[in-house]
Formats: C-alpha cells, structure tokens, sequence
C-alpha cells in the first residue's frame, strides 16, 4: 500500500509506503521502483500484523490527522511515525493534531480504514 503525502523539498513526490506483506525479495523490487521516482517513506513494524496497512488509511483534514488503530503496539508507532514525518517534511502545523481512533472489528470486517469509510459511493436505480 502507498499513500501520497505531498511534495518533496526536491520536487519529487512524497508517498509513504508499507511493504512489508509482499515478503523480502518482493519488497525490495517494489522499493527500487518507488524511490525512482518518490520520495519514499516506509513504515516499519518489528511484528507483522496482517492489519497494519491499515494506519496508512488515515483521514486528513485541514487541522487534523485521524488514524485508524488496529489495537496493539503498532497504533503508536504508527502515529508516531506518521507524525514525525508530516512534522518534518510538510506539516508542522499537525504537531498534537494527530488522534488514534479504535476501528479493528471494521478494518478486519469491510477491509478498509477510515479514507475508505469516507468513500461516497452512487448506486444507480434499477
């Protein structure tokens, strides 16, 4: 999963990415690929956890960052992360605007997070 966040101070986009559940060989073939042409920033956990994509799901706003948690340790190193890098890179305006909230049973149940919450979706009359 890849996620833009913006532009980098070199013109090139910025995008975070978490690659860790296409295993080793693949990863580093996709990170090659990704850093030609982003500025990439890869999120790391020590233990997977089949639901950690799910942080990169996160909703921006204009005075805040909402961040889907899957809970366990790695909703904080998440925010963190997250927040490290909108703090240095582009938005240091976010610095205590970042929130964690609680969606596990969602994420494992409709497969997303809370970008695709905020999904408009038409369904045309029959």
């Amino acid at each position: 999963m890849v996620r833009f966040y913006g532009k980098g101070t070199n013109g090139k986009p910025s995008v975070i990415a978490y690659l860790k559940p296409y295993g080793k060989e693949q990863a580093n073939k996709l990170r090659k690929i990704l850093e030609q042409h982003f500025n990439l920033i890869e999120l790391n956990y020590p233990n997977q956890n089949n639901l950690e994509w799910a942080h990169m799901n996160y909703i921006q706003t204009n005075k805040a960052i909402l961040l889907p948690g899957i809970g366990n340790n790695s909703d904080n190193m998440a925010e963190q992360s997250i927040l490290y890098h909108y703090n240095e890179e582009k938005f240091p305006e976010y610095k205590q605007r970042i929130s964690t909230i609680q969606m596990r049973n969602f994420i494992k149940n409709c497969g997303g997070g809370l970008n695709c919450l905020s999904w408009t979706v038409l369904i045309p009359n029959k």
